[in-house]
């Protein structure tokens, strides 16, 4: 959330449509909810309250959930950010329903296998249609990873 305030504020400055989509990955949403007030952003027009929470069953479960929103939903692109389950959930499923997909901070690495992290990096910077690097270092990564 904290890393998408800018995103946010720049789509509503433009007067461009977007639902805000919380996940619930990270269970505490009070906390959720005061890193949002705090950043003055709008609350999440959809919130998910998930059952799972064990890392393959949360993400198929997010799919599940991702896709019953956007299905029906007049979406042109997914903005997504991070380097989260949910961010791979979301991923997939736009991929799946042919939506155009966008990472924001890719290219980043820690070049760790073993790290969760660093799976979800790497598969949803070949999934997506626009990648946008958060700096110079993470921009490298990109062409040298065959992306």
């Amino acid at each position: 959330t904290i890393k998408m305030a800018p995103v946010i504020r720049e789509l509503e400055g433009r007067g461009i449509t977007f639902i805000f989509i919380h996940t619930g990955q990270h269970y505490d949403y009070n906390m959720s909810r005061q890193f949002i007030a705090e950043l003055g952003l709008p609350e999440p027009g959809i919130s998910f309250r998930l059952e799972n929470h064990k890392p393959a069953a949360q993400i198929g479960e997010m799919m599940v959930k991702l896709e019953r929103v956007l299905f029906n939903a007049d979406a042109e692109m997914l903005l997504i950010q991070g380097d989260t389950n949910t961010m791979l959930a979301a991923a997939l499923t736009g991929l799946k329903l042919g939506l155009k997909v966008g990472h924001i901070e890719a290219g980043l690495r820690s070049y760790d296998w073993r790290m969760p992290e660093e799976h979800n990096q790497r598969m949803v910077d070949h999934i997506s249609d626009m990648l946008l690097a958060p700096g110079l270092f993470s921009s490298p990564q990109i062409f040298t990873s065959a992306i």
